[in-house]
């Protein structure tokens, strides 16, 4: 029986097999690596014949499947006093949660904000602006009563 050396780094589960002993006219090969349901690392070593000379588990992988798909396990993401509808917007060094309003829009001004205001695309500022009245004689409203 042959003894085998695993190495697994744990970022890239790169995989070396080192083997001791009789090896045979080709010895033998991991044929096979799969993480399975527990996140552990499962190995499958076979010899020139394709049979299957030994099963290994490694070991629990990490970081686990549950902690790369939490956007928790992230190390630029902070999260705080999450609320329904929030969105991730990058802040210039890391994503954070944001309630999404105009006001965080780079293309929208909301200097006349006001009770009834719509917005209007301004293409000298190249901005949607916020107003009361319509002033533009580029604006054509066709149909509806008024």
């Amino acid at each position: 029986m042959s003894n085998y050396i695993l190495n697994v780094d744990s970022q890239d589960y790169n995989i070396q097999l080192a083997r001791t002993g009789g090896q045979g006219s080709k010895g033998n090969s991991v044929t096979n690596a799969t993480i399975d349901a527990n996140h552990n690392l499962i190995i499958t070593v076979s010899d020139s014949a394709g049979n299957v000379v030994e099963t290994i588990n490694a070991g629990s992988t990490t970081p686990s499947l549950d902690e790369v798909t939490s956007i928790n396990a992230m190390n630029d993401v902070t999260i705080t006093a999450i609320q329904s509808g929030d969105i991730l917007q990058h802040n210039g060094t890391e994503f954070v949660n944001h309630s999404l309003t105009t006001s965080r829009i780079s293309d929208v001004d909301n200097t006349n904000l006001a009770d009834g205001s719509l917005y209007v695309y301004n293409g000298t500022t190249n901005k949607h602006t916020a107003t009361t009245q319509l002033n533009n004689s580029n604006t054509t409203i066709t149909g509806g009563s008024f």
